[in-house]
């Protein structure tokens, strides 16, 4: 009996289906961590997670990857040793329930099946949790305060980019169980981000929300500090005599970043650590930090966390060089194009970087 044309359609697209799904489930069979995300908690060196292979699989939303289990001896091993169960409870509680799902970006108006791996490595939105940045980041986060309330590193403890304010209630938490008090500041614009386009209103939150959601998991004291605005308006307040022990940049643009370590990184006490959520997978940011590294001279390797993030500590302390801080190129850039500031201009001898225009 000759089939009609539509059954035969129907044939091929089930056939085709039924294919990519094998290949996919075949892909997701291999594609397992060597860390897998529940482990993260276990003592000793926080994970680090390499070769994150593009291809995403469609099943498991996640991509291969390698992960690398450190020595303590390393230079590049942060020890996360046994957080309170209070410390648990914030990191659970700011990551967000299963329960919600996961975001389907870019706005959130829909949520999908919540995705444990995605979760854990910080390639999923929560709906109603307080950080995206996942697991394996909040861990690092938590392991810096750590490491440097052990070595007794003089500071406070930054955060530039903070969205609900997840990272810094766990900061909070941990500066509440130590003996040795830091200030806890979180730098945000707490507004609207025109370059964030359909992602805003999801991205977008208040001050006054962000101080409400501390004072409800109970991490809301004398100690935390809000910084209204956009970096460079927040930033180049900062006293420079005031110490910094772990700085945490998550700023997505070149201008953000630049704001950051020029007014900021001198302040890092030697031995202090330096965070960047997104180095590895915005470009803006790449190309930020190995113009930065290479005209400053740094010799510094990162330690990458996974996909998107890396940290390295201060090794020692350098005088800037401002003459290669370069005129806004997105986050800060307007209509016409602007002459170098004046204290920019004191600061260099009037040799400003050839991107300003000349007054």
């Amino acid at each position: 009996m000759r089939l009609s044309i539509r059954r035969i359609a129907v044939l091929i697209f089930f056939s085709i289906a039924s294919l990519i799904l094998f290949r996919e489930l075949i892909f997701n069979l291999y594609a397992r961590p060597v860390i897998a995300p529940a482990s993260l908690w276990k003592e000793g060196c926080t994970p680090q997670c390499r070769n994150f292979k593009k291809r995403m699989s469609i099943v498991s939303r996640h991509a291969k990857r390698k992960c690398i289990e450190l020595s303590v001896e390393t230079h590049d091993c942060l020890l996360l040793g046994s957080p309170s169960p209070f410390v648990r409870y914030i990191v659970e509680a700011v990551l967000g329930s299963p329960l919600d799902g996961s975001c389907v970006k870019p706005d959130c108006k829909f949520s999908m099946t919540y995705d444990e791996e995605g979760r854990a490595w910080g390639n999923d939105w929560p709906p109603f949790g307080y950080a995206m940045m996942g697991r394996a980041r909040l861990l690092n986060f938590y392991a810096s305060i750590a490491e440097v309330n052990r070595k007794e590193i003089p500071g406070e403890i930054l955060e530039l980019g903070v969205w609900r304010g997840g990272g810094m209630m766990l900061a909070s938490a941990a500066n509440i169980e130590s003996d040795m008090k830091r200030g806890i500041h979180s730098f945000d614009a707490f507004d609207n981000i025109k370059e964030y386009n359909a992602a805003d209103a999801f991205l977008s939150v208040k001050e006054e929300d962000v101080r409400y959601w501390f004072e409800k998991l109970g991490v809301m004291n004398e100690y935390v500090y809000f910084h209204v605005g956009l970096f460079k308006d927040t930033v180049p307040r900062w006293n420079p005599q005031q110490k910094i022990a772990v700085l945490r940049i998550d700023g997505n643009f070149y201008d953000s970043y630049q704001d950051a370590m020029y007014y900021l990184y001198g302040s890092v006490s030697v031995g202090g650590i330096v965070i960047f959520d997104d180095v590895i997978n915005h470009p803006s940011v790449a190309r930020f930090w190995n113009d930065f590294k290479n005209e400053q001279g740094l010799e510094i390797t990162l330690n990458q966390i996974d996909a998107q993030s890396a940290w390295f500590r201060k090794p020692s302390d350098i005088t800037l060089n401002w003459k290669y801080f370069r005129a806004p190129q997105d986050a800060n850039r307007e209509n016409v194009r602007q002459e170098c500031p004046e204290h920019i201009r004191e600061k260099t001898f009037g040799r400003c970087h050839a991107s300003w225009h000349a007054p």
